[in-house]
């Protein structure tokens, strides 16, 4: 009587690839989250000038909520000007959210993500 072997679970090899998937996975996502809130916390101070912004408030005065705003969410990486576009339309504030950010992966390797909204009333 020939025995028959079952192969059980998975093999060395087997496991360690997919314990290096798992970790280049978990490597872009450390990388990213920083990029991504903030993202969030640009749009959140794009939605909050549209809304505190009347109508008869000059570009200028506009800016400077910006910039505010930026220093308080701990924006200091980003320049507000070169992040957003503010215009006048329709008696509102149309605000244009447009910028890439660039974190290294690996050596020379690096991870480019583009944000591009546009928040108007």
């Amino acid at each position: 009587m020939i025995l028959q072997r079952r192969q059980r679970g998975m093999t060395m090899w087997a496991m360690l690839g997919i314990l290096i998937v798992v970790g280049f996975v978990l490597l872009v996502a450390v990388r990213l989250t920083p990029v991504y809130l903030n993202y969030w916390s640009v749009i959140s101070v794009a939605e909050s000038v549209q809304e505190d912004t009347r109508s008869d408030d000059d570009m200028a005065e506009v800016w400077e909520k910006v910039r505010v705003r930026f220093g308080l969410n701990n924006l200091r990486s980003l320049e507000p000007r070169e992040t957003m576009d503010i215009r006048r339309r329709d008696g509102g504030l149309e605000i244009h959210v447009n910028y890439e950010q660039r974190r290294p992966l690996l050596a020379n390797v690096e991870l480019v993500v583009t944000f591009d909204r546009t928040i108007a009333r």
